[in-house]
This record gives structure tokens, sequence and C-alpha cells, in this order.
């Protein structure tokens, strides 16, 4: 199915108010009944409440159809916060899920989640952050390579400034486990630049609206002119240095963002940012229910080593020369990735 942006980043209208959470669990529903729904009773949560996410609902709603099983649950802790993300499985596991898919917050405690749900016959795939989730049970692991999707961004960026100048880092919070291999990457490519570069300084637990705005806003406020180029790992500060640069209407200072926000991609169009390392969301929630549903007919994983544990998901170096055709590419991705999904990786 192809869809536009304006589509895939829709609000998070499915989902539900309970406690401090948002948690979507207005799934659970679809075309089969009885034993046959018992059996794919899924549940997908997030790592945390965030736009990034918004393509997920309807993923699982036209995997649901095409498997003809139950829609899943699907939920999102309010914060990034371990404890927040257990509460809503927990309340997952009560409904009497047959597995989960998972992006854990934290590498160690979320792990101990992965190890206590494994034991209660749970099948678990994770995506997103995959850490050290295979020795805690998990299936494998769906992820982008972030520290090469980083050191891509920074060098590109390098390139555009002229090989020289100096370029400002604006990452993620430090207890996401993408982080620190997003800052080695970029730290990485200015390595490699030679001394002409400098890596003018880097902001990180920012990945929040409020954070985030506040600040790139100072940041350019006190630097603006000592800046060339900045680059941004995370969401919410993508999104913070696109508002900023069309509000200061700042085309010297080269941006280059993550993912594929409506003011990201926008921006790029209209020439305020350079580019932006386009995830796959749609495509992380729409294979991870294709493997429950393969779990629970039988299958097996075929490569248990750690190699084979980790499945890449490549970013998308997306340009004002390729930004319109941006959602047929990820249309595109996603219906290779799951056409060969089985024969590929699995036993049936």
């Amino acid at each position: 199915m192809v869809r536009s942006h304006a589509q895939s980043r829709r609000v998070l209208s499915t989902v539900c108010l309970s406690l401090a959470f948002l948690v979507s669990a207005c799934g659970g529903g679809g075309t089969s009944s009885g034993n046959s729904a018992d059996k794919y009773k899924f549940a997908v949560v997030e790592a945390v409440v965030n736009p990034f996410y918004s393509p997920f609902p309807q993923a699982l709603d036209d995997v649901s159809k095409a498997e003809k099983i139950p829609t899943p649950f699907l939920g999102a802790p309010q914060n990034f916060d371990q404890t927040q993300e257990n509460t809503i499985i927990d309340g997952f596991v009560a409904k009497g899920i047959k597995a989960l898919a998972v992006q854990p917050v934290d590498a160690v405690a979320g792990n101990q989640t992965i190890k206590r749900l494994v034991q209660q016959h749970i099948n678990v795939v994770t995506f997103g952050s995959c850490g050290k989730t295979q020795e805690a049970g998990a299936i494998y692991c769906l992820q982008s390579d972030v520290k090469k999707a980083s050191y891509i961004a920074t060098k590109n960026l390098i390139q555009t400034i002229g090989g020289k100048g100096k370029i400002v880092h604006l990452a993620g919070q430090v207890a996401d486990t993408s982080t620190a291999p997003r800052i080695a990457g970029v730290e990485q490519a200015v390595s490699e630049a030679g001394a002409g570069v400098t890596l003018l300084q880097t902001i990180s637990d920012i990945d929040s609206a409020e954070a985030a705005q506040n600040a790139v806003s100072n940041l350019l406020a006190a630097k603006r002119s000592q800046i060339d180029g900045i680059v941004a790992t995370a969401y919410n500060p993508s999104v913070a240095m696109a508002n900023e640069l069309r509000r200061l209407n700042e085309t010297r200072i080269k941006g280059v963002a993550i993912d594929t926000d409506p003011i990201v991609l926008k921006a790029i169009a209209d020439g305020f940012l350079l580019a932006t390392q386009a995830g796959n969301p749609y495509e992380q929630a729409y294979i991870s229910v294709l493997s429950m549903k393969y779990l629970a007919d039988g299958c097996k994983w075929k490569d248990s080593s750690a190699a084979g544990f980790v499945v890449d998901a490549p970013y998308l170096y997306t340009t004002k020369d390729t930004v319109n055709t941006l959602a047929q590419a990820e249309a595109d991705a996603t219906k290779k990735i799951a056409d060969s999904w089985k024969s590929t990786y699995w036993t049936c």
C-alpha cells in the first residue's frame, strides 16, 4: 500500500489514555475467532509515545488484514521509562498474548523483562534497540545500523560544507541504546575529515519537543555565526532544527536530520534542510507482526548466531531531489523485505 506522508504521520488517534500512559489497547480485533484468535493474540510495544511511531497503527491493520489474523494490541509508555513500559507489557500479558514485539527502553532492565516473558512461553521479537536482547531470549532484532546511518549523514554534511568548518551534533536520550553508537558514528566521520572539521558541540538528552526546541533555539542564539552544519540523530531535535532554521530564514547552515516528520520533509523541500536519514517505522511494525504470525505457525528462525540475530533495516538518505518519492521508496522497501522474509530467515 502506497501511503502519503500526511497519512503516515497522522496523529496517534488510535491510542487510549490509561493511567499515566498513552496506551493503544484498542487492537485485538480482527477476522479470526475462537482458537485461531487466541493463537494469534499479539502485542506491539513502542519505546515511548513519539510521532515517529505514527505509521504503526496502519501497518498493524495492513498486515493483519493480509494475514487474516486479529489486529495486535499496541502500546507505548508516555515517557522513556522501562518501568512504564513494563506496566504496559504486563497488561497485555494479562490479556493472554502469545507473542510480543517490543523496542526495549533500557538495555539491562529491558532484558530482564524479556527473560521473564520467555519463561512464560511468550515469544519475543525486538526492533529498534537490539542490545543484548538475544541473550535474554528474543528470537531476532530488526534494527537499522544507527552508527552507520549517523556516519553517512555526517560524511555527507561535511562534503556539502566543503570539507571544512564547525558542526554541531544534536543527539537523543543517553538512556536510549541507539544514542551511543550514533555519537560514535558522528565522531568517526569528523575524525576522518581531518583538522579542517571541528565538532563544536554534542548536545544530548533533548529528545522531547520542549527540550529540543529550547536547545536549538539557545544554540543558534549563541553560536549561529560559528556553525556551518548541524547533524541531528534523534526525532525531536530534527524537528526543532527544521523549525528554527526556517524561522530564522537560515540557509547558510546545512542541516541533516533523521526520520520523516512532515516538518522535516517540508524543510528539505523548501531548502532549509539538506537531507534526512529516513527510517521506516511502517516496516518495523509490519515485519514484527509477520514474524509473530510465523512463530505461532511453528516456524523457526534460521540463523541463531549473533551475526544472524540482527537484521539491518537501512535508512534512506533523502534530499530535495528524492523527498517527493520517499513514500513510494518506503513502501517498496517494506514490500521487498516482506516478500522474501519467510524464505530468507525462517524454516517453516
